[in-house]
């Protein structure tokens, strides 16, 4: 494995992670206009055009769900190893990486979580990298 593969193991992590938040969004969403089909009324008058059939709502939301079950199969497995290779690199990376990849949350966030500077993040995240590619070979 070379270091950019490490690095976009741990990238299609966190991309994995928003798409599977963007499809739950999206189940939610379609599952209310099924819940409640009056939201059709107000799109055909604003000029919208609503799709009335309930079994079209259904049959979306049935491939919805089996994306979402995918996705999430696919990121559980890739966490998996992602951890199993953090457990070898140093307390400190392995929180960032974990925080960054496996959480999704943002480099300022962590910086608050911390209490390091943006740019001290920047550096430590950039060497947890290495680690972590050092500890996947």
């Amino acid at each position: 494995m070379t270091y950019e593969e490490a690095q976009h193991e741990l990238d299609r992590l966190k991309d994995l992670h928003l798409h599977i938040g963007y499809i739950r969004e999206r189940i939610d969403y379609l599952s209310g206009r099924i819940e409640h089909p009056g939201s059709d009324i107000i799109n055909l008058f604003s000029g919208r055009s609503p799709e009335f059939s309930v079994e079209a709502k259904l049959a979306k939301l049935a491939d919805l769900k089996r994306d979402y079950d995918k996705l999430l199969a696919m990121a559980v497995e890739l966490e998996e190893k992602i951890i199993g290779a953090l457990s070898k690199v140093d307390m400190k990376y392995q929180v960032i990486l974990e925080k960054y990849y496996v959480k999704g949350q943002r480099l300022e966030e962590i910086c608050v979580d911390v209490h390091y500077s943006y740019p001290q993040i920047k550096r430590l995240k950039k060497r947890a990298v290495r680690l972590y590619y050092e500890a996947r070979i």
